[in-house]
């Protein structure tokens, strides 16, 4: 996660040997220290699930607004916009990294989040 809270579009790569794990921005920059919220969010949803018996699957649902109360943020329209671009930087933000065993390198590329879809009331509905 940047530290910075202006857009960070470096590419970082930290290498330990033939292992490299590289993580990169997009358009929007990388992830930051505040977006951290959204995963933590994420994770402690996904806990509750388990810990209540429900099945878990790839996909979660919540309210943003149940999110922004949670994390501390404002639920004004600027503490809406800032989710969405806290999605972005997430599921922008690309790791890639190698594993090498047995004489075979693989490589993988993720993202944060896979993806992203929000649903809201237009101003007719």
């Amino acid at each position: 996660f940047s530290l910075s809270t202006k857009p960070d579009r470096r590419i970082r790569r930290y290498e330990n040997g033939p292992h490299y794990v590289e993580i990169r921005p997009n358009v929007v920059g990388l992830a930051t220290v505040h977006d951290r919220d959204v995963l933590i969010f994420c994770v402690s949803q996904v806990m509750a699930a388990i810990n209540a018996g429900r099945q878990v699957t790839r996909v979660l649902r919540f309210k943003a607004f149940d999110l922004l109360v949670a994390t501390n943020r404002g639920t004004d329209g600027r503490g809406y916009e800032q989710l969405k671009a806290a999605f972005d930087r997430l599921q922008g933000t690309q790791i890639e990294t190698n594993i090498i065993t047995g004489g075979q390198e693989q490589i993988d590329t993720f993202s944060l989040i896979d993806r992203v879809r929000i649903i809201r009331e237009t101003r007719d509905g």
